[in-house]
């Protein structure tokens, strides 16, 4: 996903311990009703193309906030910059009748379902993403093993999705020399990659773009980084030392070494059809600047574009920056192709081997850390993407997800423009008494209760569900899985029922470790009902995005010889990244764990939710929290009285 999303990217970062429940919600697909229903039922008067290009101006110029007339004549309305959430739904909804999902505060653009018919259209021309079907009998490998030149093969039969020939043009396309290449893989759903059909598993190719193929994902990371829509992500560190340019420069250089996604590129292989693959290389050379500046540096970093079959990490010292007390720091750039928030925590602890002994860390017998490639062939093998998201629809299937606003007030280009703001003790770990014997009190097991019965107080719910960011690294069938840096982190739904009055607190609390532990299967892939979709239905309301702080952060260098390190000092400064908040759900609620204290910020759309409002619900999830780290002996109809 979570180091918070960077300016313009309508994307999730985070990581949050694994994610479900014995039950299961439903296996029927109930009637239409709300926003389902008025989908169905929407008619379609004709408008004028004139009206509708102007409509499409208007739409724009709100998403922007400038005036119709800066838009010139020929300007492609989807290149431009602005809400990426309204932008990778139109995308993707091509030729689809959305009906009522435009229930925004874009009058003009729900005023008729012919005008939002005319704005598929206008967008239906655009390129889509496709990847092949998975080989079922394909082994995914080791991912902990590094493979050499001599044993891998960079040619598409390893690659599930690439046809015969497609790979070898790709690679001279974008300059890599065919012995560079280790190993290659397709990219992932998360990445940028559209949900797999099962019957298209034998469809030919020529037929497999337009095959049904399901839900289709927004592309996030791949889409807007190829379009400038939405820049990379610093990894920040003050750095102290006599000779830095070549302390880092080794530094980066067994980072490179030990990591592979450091190494890997993302090249096109499929010409008009936009189908990509992952290349890991033997050896990339990423580029060095050296700004004036921290802050100029990472805002210009924000309109990069990602370059295809580029190396995906960019590095920047800036030394005595006269306008942060003429500190230095070094800055790890890479895009969200490659990393997510989990990832700086991985990279973390690397970087601290490498401080206290460089020379340790190199040694052969310290194994480099699996490739996400790998984790990408694993997972093409265990399910497609459309099984996944099936899971997730089935989970969904009669969720009421309006538990702080109506449906229909829902706004798709909404800031989180509001804040509150607290610290909470971190809940106790001790066991409780529960009706499966002692049960561990896991800080997240009690954010996540407290949360919906926050949520289920004011609106009356008995049967709530909100977004979650998970880290995507619960599953066990890969070995290492916890050691892949990638953009593993993904937001998917929790939906946990209250019904019980008399349930006691120890069993909500059980209930929401087996919510946990049950859906860890489904935690990779695209999951409807989080953002806006296509086919109209609502979204959830609320996401929680709970991570954890980096523990000792702090490094010292001492070199193996007993000299003076070339590095002396190596501190995150996470504070200094540049975020702003955007995003389609009325509350986001973002909660950093410290040794003993969560850091506590709940956002919120001030024209949904209000100041009064959003300060009774943050008051609410603070006392339940309290409530339910010592409540051992309550129930939860006591709790929510």
């Amino acid at each position: 996903m979570l180091a918070l999303p960077p300016p313009r990217a309508l994307i999730y970062h985070g990581h949050l311990m694994p994610l479900r429940t014995e039950k299961s919600h439903g296996e029927s697909k109930p009637e239409p009703h709300g926003v389902f229903a008025q989908a169905s039922s929407f008619s379609r008067p004709r408008v004028s193309s004139m009206a509708s290009i102007e409509t499409l101006r208007q739409t724009w110029a709100e998403v922007l906030g400038i005036e119709t007339s800066e838009f010139g004549d020929d300007d492609n309305f989807m290149d431009l910059g602005g809400d990426s959430f309204l932008g990778e739904v139109a995308s993707y909804a091509a030729d689809v009748d959305l009906g009522a999902f435009m229930n925004t505060n874009h009058d003009t653009c729900v005023e008729t379902a012919g005008t939002i018919k005319s704005f598929w259209e206008v967008i239906s021309k655009r390129p889509r993403n496709v990847n092949g079907i998975t080989d079922g009998h394909e082994d995914a490998g080791n991912g902990a093993a590094l493979v050499t030149p001599e044993n891998s093969k960079a040619s598409s039969d390893i690659t599930p999705g690439l046809g015969a020939g497609e790979l070898a043009p790709a690679l001279e396309r974008a300059g890599i020399a065919k012995d560079n290449v280790l190993r290659t893989a397709p990219v992932s759903s998360v990445q940028g990659n559209a949900p797999q059909s099962a019957h298209t598993e034998n469809a030919p190719r020529d037929e497999m773009a337009c095959a049904d193929q399901g839900p289709v994902p927004p592309e996030f990371f791949l889409r807007h980084s190829l379009s400038g829509d939405m820049g990379p992500i610093n990894y920040v560190y003050e750095v102290e030392g006599p000779e830095l340019k070549e302390g880092l420069r080794h530094l980066t250089q067994l980072l490179e070494a030990k990591n592979p996604i450091f190494r890997t590129t993302i090249v096109d292989v499929g010409g008009d059809t936009q189908k990509f693959a992952q290349v890991l290389l033997a050896k990339c050379t990423p580029s060095w600047s050296y700004p004036p500046d921290l802050q100029s540096y990472i805002e210009g970093t924000m309109t990069w574009k990602f370059q295809l079959g580029a190396p995906a990490v960019q590095y920047a010292l800036v030394v005595g920056d006269a306008a942060l007390e003429g500190r230095s720091f070094f800055a790890i750039c890479l895009h969200h192709t490659h990393c997510d928030a989990f990832s700086r925590f991985l990279l973390g602890k690397e970087m601290l081997q490498i401080l206290r002994s460089p020379s340790n860390y190199a040694r052969a017998d310290n194994p480099q850390r699996p490739w996400f490639g790998d984790f990408v062939r694993h997972l093409h093998k265990m399910a497609l993407d459309v099984d996944v998201s099936g899971s997730w629809d089935n989970y969904m299937r009669g969720a009421d997800v309006a538990n702080i606003h109506l449906p229909d007030q829902a706004l798709v280009n909404g800031e989180l423009d509001g804040v509150v703001t607290d610290t909470l003790p971190v809940p106790s770990t001790h066991p409780c008494r529960g009706h499966n014997g002692d049960v561990p009190r896991n800080p997240t097991h009690v954010v996540l209760a407290a949360w919906a019965m926050a949520l289920a107080k004011p609106s009356g719910l008995r049967d709530v569900v909100f977004g979650l960011c998970r880290h995507g690294r619960s599953s066990s069938s890969l070995p290492d899985v916890r050691r892949v840096m990638g953009p593993l982190v993904n937001a998917v739904p929790f939906r946990m029922s209250v019904e019980r009055r008399e349930e006691p607190v120890t069993g909500l609390l059980q209930r929401v470790q087996d919510e946990i532990a049950t859906t860890g299967k489904w935690e990779q892939g695209f999951a409807p009902g989080i953002f806006p979709s296509a086919d109209g239905r609502p979204w959830v309301q609320s996401l929680i995005n709970l991570k954890s702080a980096l523990h000792g952060a702090t490094g010292t260098c001492a070199a193996d010889d007993g000299s003076t390190p070339a590095i002396t000092k190596m501190l995150p400064r996470a504070d200094l990244d540049m975020y702003e908040f955007k995003g389609p759900w009325a509350v986001m609620l973002l909660i950093r764990q410290h040794r003993d204290i969560f850091e506590v910020s709940m956002h919120y759309q001030s024209p949904l939710v209000g100041r009064e409002r959003a300060e009774a619900l943050f008051g609410d999830f603070k006392r339940f929290m309290e409530a339910l780290t010592n409540a051992d002996r309550k129930s939860v109809g006591d709790m929510l009285e």
